[in-house]
Protein backbone atom coordinates (compact mmCIF):
# COMPACT_ATOMS: atom_id res chain seq x y z
CA UNK A 1 0.00 0.00 0.00
CA UNK A 2 3.06 2.65 0.73
CA UNK A 3 4.92 1.80 -2.59
CA UNK A 4 1.61 2.64 -4.77
CA UNK A 5 0.96 6.04 -2.59
CA UNK A 6 4.26 6.91 -3.21
CA UNK A 7 4.30 6.24 -6.85
CA UNK A 8 1.02 8.57 -6.89
CA UNK A 9 2.66 10.85 -4.91
CA UNK A 10 5.66 10.94 -7.04
CA UNK A 11 3.10 11.22 -10.71
CA UNK A 12 1.88 14.17 -8.76
CA UNK A 13 5.07 15.93 -8.55
CA UNK A 14 6.04 14.88 -12.23
CA UNK A 15 3.29 16.54 -13.55
CA UNK A 16 3.26 19.56 -11.08
CA UNK A 17 7.03 20.45 -12.29
CA UNK A 18 5.82 19.55 -16.19
CA UNK A 19 2.90 22.22 -15.86
CA UNK A 20 5.57 24.51 -13.62
CA UNK A 21 8.24 24.03 -17.08
CA UNK A 22 5.45 24.80 -19.53
CA UNK A 23 4.94 28.15 -17.61
CA UNK A 24 8.00 28.73 -17.95
CA UNK A 25 8.27 28.33 -21.47
CA UNK A 26 5.14 30.13 -22.40
CA UNK A 27 6.76 33.73 -20.16
CA UNK A 28 10.16 32.85 -22.05
CA UNK A 29 8.64 32.86 -24.78
CA UNK A 30 6.12 35.53 -24.27
CA UNK A 31 9.58 37.63 -22.81
CA UNK A 32 11.65 36.50 -26.66
CA UNK A 33 8.44 38.52 -28.27
CA UNK A 34 8.55 41.50 -26.21
CA UNK A 35 12.62 41.34 -26.66
CA UNK A 36 12.24 41.04 -30.29
CA UNK A 37 9.74 43.81 -30.91
CA UNK A 38 11.53 46.16 -29.31
CA UNK A 39 14.89 45.50 -31.14
CA UNK A 40 12.59 46.09 -34.34
CA UNK A 41 11.69 49.57 -32.72
CA UNK A 42 15.25 50.37 -32.29
CA UNK A 43 16.13 49.44 -35.81
CA UNK A 44 13.45 51.52 -37.29
CA UNK A 45 14.63 54.49 -34.55
CA UNK A 46 18.35 54.11 -35.88
CA UNK A 47 17.70 53.96 -39.67
CA UNK A 48 14.89 57.33 -39.04
CA UNK A 49 17.65 58.78 -37.33
CA UNK A 50 20.57 57.79 -40.02
CA UNK A 51 18.10 59.21 -42.89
Amino acid sequence: MIAVSHLHGTHKSIDYKRRSQQKLDALLLDEEAKLAHLSNELDKIESALQS
